[in-house]
C-alpha cells in the first residue's frame, strides 16, 4: 500500500506459476484495485504477511475462505477467479489501446500489438499470444 501511495501503482514481484521478476511489471492503482487491496489488508491475520494465519495451511484456506469467495462470485455471475484475471487483462488492454478488445471499432495493428504485449507482460507471460486467452483474437 505504501508503494501505491508513493508511485500510484504496484510492482508485481510474484505471480501465477512463480511469476516473473521484472522492473517493468507494474499495475496502475485504480479505485477498484485500491478498494480490493484495502479490504484484503483489513482481513489479513495480524501475525501474517499474507491471508493465511500462521497456524493455517493452503489446503484449509482453499476449502474454507476461497470456497466462500467462489460462492459469492457465482452469486454475482462470475464463474471463477480466472474470470477476474481476464477482466484485469481487458482493463489493461483498454488502458493502452483506448478501446475494449475485440469490439466493433478496429485499432491499429501497432496499438493492438503494444496492448497485447503489455497484457502478456503484466500477467507474467513472455509470449504475446498468451494475451489472446484473456482478451481474444488471433
Amino acid at each position: 500500500l505504501r508503494e501505491i501511495k508513493k508511485h500510484g501503482r504496484a510492482w508485481v514481484l510474484d505471480g501465477c506459476k512463480g511469476g516473473r521478476r521484472d522492473q517493468r511489471r507494474w499495475l496502475e492503482a485504480t479505485p477498484e484495485r485500491l478498494a480490493a487491496l484495502s479490504y484484503a489488508i483489513s482481513v489479513k491475520p495480524e501475525d501474517s504477511d499474507c491471508l493465511l494465519a500462521k497456524d493455517e495451511n493452503v489446503r484449509i484456506f482453499y476449502s474454507t475462505v476461497l470456497g466462500r469467495c467462489r460462492r459469492i462470485l457465482k452469486k454475482y455471475g462470475i464463474h471463477d477467479f480466472k474470470t477476474l484475471r481476464a477482466a484485469c487483462a481487458v482493463e489493461e488492454y483498454e488502458s493502452i489501446a483506448g478501446i475494449k478488445p475485440m469490439g466493433m471499432i478496429k485499432v491499429s495493428r501497432y496499438l493492438d500489438r503494444k496492448a497485447r504485449l503489455h497484457v502478456a507482460h503484466i500477467l507474467g507471460h513472455a509470449r504475446e499470444q498468451i494475451s489472446s486467452c484473456y482478451v481474444g483474437g488471433y
